[in-house]
């Protein structure tokens, strides 16, 4: 079942179908494991966007903080460095985002 779709009905009978049992189950299970890969999926996601909020963190808003730090003890070609290295990582975290967003159209919104 996708995200916004209606439950499914069980019923007895199916059109061109005997109707039994094991046919009922066998739906319910389909539908029950599609479920699971949703959730997995779900939980995936949420990770690696944990990941990469670290990763931020880590690698562009420390190498900011030092390089700040640097140019107010006037050691410019330390901070110039520093500015590299935070501009590098984001532009490979960005490239990231950018690769595993889906695509869409300038002006239009996933809201």
């Amino acid at each position: 079942m996708t995200q916004g779709s209606a439950p499914r009905q069980y019923s007895q009978t199916r059109p061109g179908s005997s109707g039994t049992r094991r046919s009922i189950h066998a739906r319910v299970l389909d539908d029950l494991a599609a479920l699971v890969v949703d959730e997995l999926e779900l939980r995936l996601a949420v990770r690696k966007q944990a990941r990469r909020a670290t990763e931020l963190n880590d690698d562009v808003v420390q190498a900011l903080t030092i390089a700040k730090m640097r140019f107010e003890l006037g050691q410019t070609a330390n901070a110039v460095e520093s500015l590299d290295q935070a501009l590098a990582s984001s532009k490979r975290i960005l490239g990231e985002l950018v690769e595993d967003a889906p695509t869409f159209r300038r002006g239009e919104s996933d809201r």
